[in-house]
């Protein structure tokens, strides 16, 4: 499905292989479904203190601990969202509040304080508004100064990608509340 939403994108990446990939045995992965059927999805990968991998977004040179040095990443517990998709036909403002609300109480309960994610500037704003809609006390910001590496054109077509944050409330308390919300799933590393 995430395959399919991501071809449909202008100018966005035509040969995405939405299979899953190394980050997502690692995720907590949100499924939405209506009436039994699946009509969207998205992932957070979370990273806890010290630990020794990246994120998605990340790669040699171009790292969030680097970038952002006073939120001393290396011992903060942060995170990505990634990999949104939603059928067309069910795209509304209601469900994307849904999913990033859902997303975001499944990030606090793990103890993440920061969110990091690349999306395209109006996508970026999209969730900025969204954020705001929501109630988060810390503002979502967009890096426009900040030049994200370009993924392959597979992963992000010719879309220029932009870098944001938002710094998670203690509680989501002030948060507005959200009367349905999608399920979180965990997905766990296969045996090997």
């Amino acid at each position: 499905m995430r395959e399919t939403c991501y071809r449909q994108v202008p100018d966005g990446p035509q040969d995405f292989d939405g299979s899953e990939d190394e980050y997502d045995c690692i995720s907590d992965i949100l499924v939405i479904k209506n009436k039994g059927k699946v009509v969207g999805g998205a992932r957070i990968i979370g990273k806890s203190p010290y630990a020794d991998y990246v994120l998605p977004l990340e790669e040699e040179g171009f790292t969030l601990e680097n970038l952002f040095p006073d939120f001393s990443l290396q011992s903060t517990g942060h995170c990505e969202f990634g990999r949104l998709a939603v059928l067309p036909e069910y795209r509304d403002q209601s469900l994307l509040q849904s999913i990033l609300y859902a997303l975001s109480i499944q990030s606090v309960k793990r103890g993440y304080k920061y969110l990091f994610s690349m999306a395209p500037y109006t996508q970026a704003r999209c969730y900025r508004m969204t954020f705001r809609a929501l109630n988060f006390q810390n503002p979502y910001v967009i890096y426009n100064e900040i030049e994200i590496p370009q993924k392959s054109k597979a992963e992000c077509g010719v879309l220029k990608m932009r870098l944001a944050s938002l710094q998670f409330p203690k509680s989501l308390e002030d948060a507005k509340a959200i009367p349905v919300l999608p399920k979180v799933y965990r997905k766990t590393r296969k045996a090997a």
